[in-house]
């Protein structure tokens, strides 16, 4: 059986450590077919000595507490940083 996926990302850090990164919704993280390929991936990414990484959207109660902190979630913080 030949298994393919194509990851969201791949990244080449500033140590020089690549990063497969794949980004799937939260609700989606639960799904066994899901599961099942990100555990894959993550397989084939270690068995090179690469870093596998996986990004959801925040939690929803972090977001809603948002102005009670006063202060934005570190990813969104990153979501809103523009390029240059």
């Amino acid at each position: 059986m030949v298994r393919r996926h194509v990851p969201d990302f791949v990244a080449v850090r500033a140590d020089g450590l690549i990063s497969v990164i794949d980004v799937k919704p939260r609700r989606r993280l639960a799904s066994g077919e899901v599961a099942f390929t990100l555990g894959w991936t993550e397989q084939v990414a270690t068995a090179q000595g690469w870093a596998f990484e996986v990004f959801s959207e925040p939690d929803p109660v972090v977001l809603d507490n948002e102005p009670v902190r006063g202060c934005p979630h570190p990813g969104q913080q990153l979501a809103r940083r523009r390029p240059g």
